[in-house]
């Protein structure tokens, strides 16, 4: 008799790869077990058939995803986009806009703090709430209601460094033991719930200037990837950024973003629209108009097949998101075909042979071996570190077979770990 992970999980993880983009590997096999097991508790279901029959329905399927998507986010987490957009209004968007209503996307805003965050930060700049419009996206339904309350408790607030010249206090208001947004800064958020990784995805929307999408793009299977950042290029004003996690330079690389400025080297331009059909990759004036179609098309789900992820538990960030519909401006964005990797072609091994070792140094090694020992490393790879090399200095050779990191035991695991999430941020996905 088959297990319930051999019945039920595969499909799960189809289900989730296909509705939403998520990559289960990515959140990892535990994370999602759990969820599983407690949904299935709670609709008091024993058969792992059953359960799968019921998540093709949308509302047990919603519910499941609110257990995989976990909220993690705190107010001007990480200063460095913050600082960015600072820069950005001041040095490049004013000047060329003056009377224009400056307009950011955050995707996914997760629980609020990350788009209220942006509000305050222009508000400290000395704008008015009209002048700045900051629309926050999340597929969970749970963060939206809450992110629309804009209370928040102790542990939205750990960032303690100050960006803005007024106090973070004066934007907001004590109720209790939760700490609620003043209506200055709310009068310019506004939150919906969608699907990032849905085919139609705000056809009609006024682009924006800046889009922040931190740490989302790791969790997506490379299909849901792709077509995220086609609608980021769509919705992004011509000279507009998108502003990327620090786990995510490798995506942008392959999509072929550019950094504009090397102070901040996290928020991406977009080049040239890129074509999968043409050999170069360029959009052309002939394929200009087809790449509309791309967005026309029936829906199909995102992945075939995906085998099942391994046991190995990963920071637990949510997945896909979206962003906000009713807009009230009749301009439209250009639609592009998502962009494709460069191909990269395999490193050859060196044909060069290499160099025969010196005769001299080879004889006087032999003479100084013993007659009838065993054939052993190289003398070089037997000395102390503070051993005297061949010419009379000191010569650190690592042991063969072994890295730096993996020099010290006791520290090994330690020094893997930081060097492997030095480029994450503060806490991963969200």
């Amino acid at each position: 008799m088959k297990s319930f992970v051999e019945v039920a999980l595969p499909d799960v993880f189809k289900l989730l790869a296909r509705r939403i983009g998520l990559n289960p590997d990515s959140v990892g096999l535990p994370l999602i077990q759990a969820a599983v097991n407690d949904h299935m508790d709670e609709l008091g279901l024993d058969d792992a058939t059953a359960y799968v029959e019921r998540l093709h329905g949308s509302g047990e399927f919603d519910e499941l995803v609110e257990r995989v998507v976990v909220p993690e986010t705190w107010f001007f987490r990480d200063l460095e986009p913050y600082r960015f957009l600072q820069h950005f209004v001041r040095e490049r968007w004013r000047p060329r806009h003056p009377g224009e209503r400056l307009r950011v996307l955050s995707v996914p805003c997760s629980t609020g703090e990350e788009s209220y965050s942006i509000t305050i930060t222009l508000l400290g700049l000395g704008w008015s709430p009209e002048r700045f419009r900051v629309d926050g996206v999340d597929i969970s339904r749970v963060g939206i209601q809450k992110a629309r309350t804009g209370s928040f408790g102790a542990n939205s607030f750990r960032e303690k460094t100050p960006i803005v010249s007024r106090p973070l206090d004066s934007f907001f208001r004590q109720h209790g033991e939760k700490r609620v947004v003043c209506d200055e800064a709310r009068a310019a958020a506004r939150f919906t719930r969608a699907n990032l990784a849905d085919l139609e995805f705000l056809p009609d929307v006024t682009p924006y200037d800046v889009i922040y999408c931190r740490n989302l793009l790791i969790y997506l299977v490379p299909e849901a990837r792709e077509r995220a950042l086609a609608h980021f290029n769509r919705l992004l004003q011509p000279g507009g950024f998108v502003y990327l996690g620090h786990a995510e330079s490798g995506v942008a690389s392959a999509a072929r973003l550019e950094v504009e400025d090397d102070r901040f080297l996290f928020a991406f331009r977009f080049g040239s629209p890129v074509d999968p059909s043409s050999p170069t990759g360029l959009l052309t004036p002939a394929t200009m108009s087809r790449s509309g179609e791309f967005f026309k098309l029936p829906f199909q789900p995102l992945v075939t097949d995906i085998s099942s992820p391994t046991a190995t538990p990963r920071d637990h960030s949510p997945p896909p998101v979206a962003a906000p519909v009713d807009d009230d401006s009749p301009r439209r964005a250009v639609p592009c075909v998502p962009p494709t990797a460069p191909i990269v072609e395999p490193r050859q091994p060196s044909a060069t042979p290499k160099p025969a070792p010196s005769p001299r140094r080879h004889a006087a090694r032999s003479a100084a071996a013993p007659v009838n020992s065993p054939p052993t490393e190289s003398p070089v790879h037997r000395q102390r570190p503070s051993d005297p090399g061949p010419r009379g200095r000191e010569r650190r050779t690592p042991r063969r077979g072994r890295s730096a990191l993996s020099a010290t035991p006791g520290r090994n695991r330690s020094a893997r770990r930081s060097v492997l999430f030095a480029g994450h941020d503060s806490s991963g996905a969200r």
